[in-house]
């Protein structure tokens, strides 16, 4: 197992004193340009082995897309739901619905 000695929060004044290149701020500008190269490389292959291999369609494609986007959907129902009640009270709902199946 993979321990760090002596880890502790810094505050954003000590974190002003370390090398540029372990300053927070260079983590969200090399998060900023790796996004969008991630973001088209998936689109990229997702399109060409989809429509190459797998022989979809621009139909099958937002079937696929369709299913992809379910569990963000479901994430947000919850969300919403938590904002109208407590989460035990959300937790002993699902557990009772879960026992009745």
């Amino acid at each position: 197992m993979f321990t760090i000695q002596n880890k502790r929060t810094l505050t954003l004044a000590e974190a002003k004193s370390l090398p540029r290149w372990q300053q927070p701020v260079m983590l969200l500008v090399v998060m900023a340009a790796a996004l969008p190269l991630a973001f088209s490389t998936w689109v990229a292959l997702l399109n060409n082995f989809v429509i190459e291999a797998a022989g979809f369609d621009g139909v099958g494609i937002g079937w696929l897309q369709t299913v992809r986007e379910i569990p963000g959907f479901l994430a947000v129902g919850v969300i919403v739901l938590v904002m109208f009640m407590r989460e035990q009270t959300l937790a002993l709902v699902s557990r009772i619905s879960w026992d009745l199946r």
